[in-house]
């Protein structure tokens, strides 16, 4: 039977095409769901692996436990390649180890040096470029300066400050809760729309204590 590519398997072959021409040395590939059965699987051998951590999303179709969840992450570990991982929970960490010695690749375990995310991901984010070779005084000027995500924990206006996030998940949502309890001033306003598919009873419970005023809106979306 023929399956007309999708959105996203389009989109991946634009990507591919865009950086042959452009001749890039390293691409950063990130997998848009799960990862043993992504689009972006079907590169045979990727110089570094990296899983960040393993969390609670997309249950419908990654899983229910975390064992289901990380072995679709871990799915993206293949011969040849060099695997690190931030992830520390028990669990998913057996599952990112065994994947590891299953098709024998050295694996690297990122300790925490922060209680946030972002310090975490930096410090990983480090790690790899360490495999690759590339130069550690170029990159620490790189991450220090230009290493910025849109949407998560964007501050996009001034008096007042406004911060936009796009947490959808109860990791993420603690993340930016965290950095809420930092800031000098309460919260004075929260405004917030989630998916039905989403854990959105925990995020709620999780961030809604932190604000005085709360807006609760949803997007155009048939979820």
């Amino acid at each position: 039977v023929d399956i007309p590519p999708n959105f996203f398997g389009m989109t991946l072959a634009i990507a591919f095409k865009y950086f042959a021409e452009e001749k890039c040395d390293y691409v950063v590939l990130e997998a848009l769901l799960g990862g043993q059965y992504d689009h972006t699987n079907v590169v045979p051998k990727a110089e570094v692996t990296v899983i960040t951590n393993v969390g609670y999303d997309h249950t419908a179709i990654l899983g229910k436990t975390l064992k289901e969840i990380a072995t679709r992450k871990a799915g993206i570990i293949k011969r040849g390649t060099k695997a690190l991982t931030a992830e520390n929970k028990p669990r998913a960490l057996r599952v990112i180890k065994d994947r590891c010695r299953a098709v024998n690749v050295p694996l690297t375990i990122i300790e925490p040096n922060g209680d946030h995310y972002k310090d975490i991901n930096v410090k990983l984010a480090q790690a790899t470029i360490n495999k690759l070779g590339i130069k550690q005084k170029i990159t620490k000027s790189i991450i220090a300066n230009s290493a910025k995500l849109p949407c998560r924990e964007e501050i996009i206006q001034k008096k007042p400050t406004v911060i936009l996030d796009g947490a959808h998940n109860p990791s993420k949502i603690k993340a930016i809760t965290s950095t809420i309890k930092k800031i000098k001033k309460p919260l004075k306003y929260l405004i917030i729309g989630m998916s039905a598919n989403k854990d959105w009873r925990t995020c709620l419970k999780e961030i809604v204590p932190e604000a005085k005023n709360i807006y609760l809106t949803k997007y155009l979306s048939p979820r």
